[in-house]
């Protein structure tokens, strides 16, 4: 895996062999951080081809409406360069779920699919692509 973003509350790392890029969040979200890991993955995305995207949001406590809109605003570039799917790996934190769903209803473009662990995610993109 090749590091491409590693904060207090979020990382990204890229898988090359399967060409994804991996987010990992922890804690309460800290939309700061999440834009700056974001604008760093799609520069990162510019050079090394994406066709997919694994959000572990297992770890991560509340809400991040706040960050859908700009987040589907910033990466409609990455459609673009190749990304089509998005795996998130879910917990039960009821404003997490929230998110979650607001992030859905504001994303068309990409086929998404909610798992309870990484390896029905993975399995999932591996049958994908």
């Amino acid at each position: 895996m090749k590091e491409i973003f590693s904060g207090k509350s979020c990382m990204a790392n890229y898988i090359e062999e399967k060409k994804r890029i991996v987010f990992e969040f922890e804690g309460i979200a800290n939309i700061e951080e999440a834009k700056s890991m974001y604008v760093q993955v799609l520069e990162f995305m510019k050079t090394h081809k994406t066709n997919a995207f694994i959000n572990d949001l297992r770890q991560l406590k509340g809400t991040f409406t706040k960050l859908n809109s700009w987040v589907v605003e910033q990466m409609k570039p990455a459609i673009q360069m190749g990304l089509k799917y998005d795996a998130m790996v879910v917990n039960n934190d009821i404003f997490t779920s929230f998110a979650i769903d607001d992030l859905m209803k504001k994303v068309s473009v990409l086929e998404i699919q909610l798992f309870q662990s990484m390896e029905e995610a993975e399995k999932w993109l591996d049958e994908k692509e």
